[in-house]
């Protein structure tokens, strides 16, 4: 199991520099809290578009008590859609979801093998977009995936 906590602070942020984080399990995903503290699993359906549900019992491989930070462009989170199919999840320059077909990563990934989950409710994923503005993944309360721009930090 691979876990990222710390008793003592709710600040922790977790860094990704040059790399993807590869989701090597089918039907994972990311599990984060709307502000009312329910579950949703963002993840990814067979045509590789985003999907966000109620999820308030699927448990996780990685905890993350703070943000997850993607801090090179063009990098995301890769997840496995298929036995054979994965899709690169990350923001375009406007801070939109973007999601790309892509082959299994050789190397360089940093590997999960199931959920990352997020501890609280304003945990997300805050990608650098390629326009080098950061923008934050998070689920609102009507249990929708959303973006929304946040200061990149270093």
């Amino acid at each position: 199991m691979f876990a990222l906590t710390n008793a003592y602070t709710s600040d922790i942020k977790w860094w990704v520099n040059s790399s993807d984080v590869y989701v090597d399990v089918l039907s994972a995903g990311v599990l984060m809290k709307n502000v009312s503290g329910d579950q949703y699993m963002i993840s990814i359906d067979n045509a590789g578009d985003v999907v966000t549900s109620l999820n308030n019992n699927a448990v996780t491989k990685a905890e993350i008590e703070g943000d997850f930070y993607v801090d090179t462009d063009s990098r995301g989170l890769i997840l496995k859609r298929s036995a054979t199919a994965y899709t690169l999840l990350n923001v375009n320059g406007l801070g939109a979801l973007n999601t790309t077909n892509t082959s299994m990563p050789s190397s360089a990934n940093t590997l999960i093998e199931g959920n990352i989950g997020f501890i609280h409710a304003n945990s997300g994923i805050v990608f650098k977009s390629t326009n080098g503005n950061c923008y934050k993944l998070y689920v609102d309360e009507a249990g929708d995936a959303c973006t929304t721009q946040v200061p990149c930090e270093t």
